[in-house]
């Protein structure tokens, strides 16, 4: 499974938050076209079960880039309302089925869709 939580956006490697939804669907397409099914990461550490069974699936891709969308939307609607970051990261809720992602890095996350935004 990839990580449950809040995206890594490095901006001074041309990273975006804004971005990330987009890039990720496009990832699950060409892995489909390809007609892959698991996906083996580059940096993560190989899971502690068979290999085969431990690394994740084109719909665990998906279930994040559906993550990914619906946590950058509730992040620039907070923006959006004056909200600052420190106060969206401490209400910062999902909807029930990402209930299970961490949240807990939210702030440098909230800080890089502001810096993107107009």
């Amino acid at each position: 499974m990839p990580w449950k939580g809040v995206p890594l956006i490095e901006r001074d490697l041309g990273g975006s938050a804004v971005a990330l939804p987009e890039t990720l669907d496009q990832v699950v397409a060409t892995l489909e076209r390809a007609g892959v099914t698991f996906v083996v990461p580059g940096r993560a550490a190989p899971p502690f079960q068979q290999t085969i069974l431990g690394w994740f699936t084109v719909d665990d891709v998906r279930e994040y880039a559906v993550f990914c969308r619906e946590l950058l939307a509730a992040v620039q609607e907070q923006l959006r309302r004056g909200s600052g970051v420190d106060d969206i990261a401490a209400g910062l809720a999902m909807v029930e089925s990402f209930n299970d992602y961490d949240l807990q890095d939210a702030r440098e996350y909230i800080e890089a869709v502001r810096a993107e935004m107009p």
